[in-house]
């Protein structure tokens, strides 16, 4: 009796143990960078039919596809990382640009460079976002 209590509780947890399992106890889990990808594909697509938007919708079905096809974990966190990089060379440059503009003396030039600065920083902003799956 014992055994059979035990194997129909064991079932039970195994069916619905994901309903009140950790998303039921408010815990985040890690997910792999390509899960990530393809829950935000997700969400936007269904965003997009909630809107209406075919012509979206049609994109994202096409995106959504090609990254369960296609994404590999190592390949996409490499990518995002190259990013991040590439993004903090811009901050670097921007930033020294904006020491030139000041040490020139040029009002005009100082608030261009101030504004390509804040620029860059939000684009490093969102690729440290991107990367962290957010």
């Amino acid at each position: 009796m014992k055994t059979r209590s035990f194997l129909a509780l064991t079932t039970c947890l195994l069916c619905f143990g994901p309903a009140f399992g950790a998303e039921g106890q408010g815990l985040d889990l890690p997910q792999s960078p390509c899960a990530k990808k393809i829950e935000n594909i997700q969400q936007e697509l269904d965003q997009a039919q909630r809107q209406n938007n075919a012509r979206k919708a049609r994109g994202l079905e096409k995106a959504l596809s090609e990254a369960r096809t296609n994404c590999v974990d190592d390949q996409l966190e490499k990518s995002h990382q190259k990013k991040v990089a590439e993004k903090r060379e811009k901050v670097e440059e921007r930033e020294n640009e904006l020491l030139e503009e000041v040490e020139k003396g040029d009002p005009d030039g100082i608030a261009k460079a101030q504004r390509k600065l804040g620029e860059a920083q939000q684009e490093l902003l969102q690729a440290e976002q991107d990367a962290q799956g957010r």
